[in-house]
């Protein structure tokens, strides 16, 4: 099995089960979306604070390059 190879099962001659290596797993994507309804309000912002147009900067950053 380690080598690719596979085996079948049968009953009576008839396939009922196939025996096949497992391949590596692919990393997970994330999923827009995941964590709706799980995170708690957000306090409203005008735009002119430096420090929330750094974090929008950052996200977007983030976004862009995904």
């Amino acid at each position: 099995m380690e080598r690719g190879e596979e085996v079948i099962i049968t009953r009576r001659g008839k396939p009922v089960a196939k025996l096949v290596r497992i391949e590596a797993e692919q990393p997970q994507r994330r999923i827009l979306g995941a964590l709706h309804g799980q995170i708690g309000p957000v306090a409203d912002h005008d735009g002119d604070d430096q420090e929330w147009q750094a974090i929008i900067a950052a996200i977007q950053g983030e976004t862009a390059g995904a």
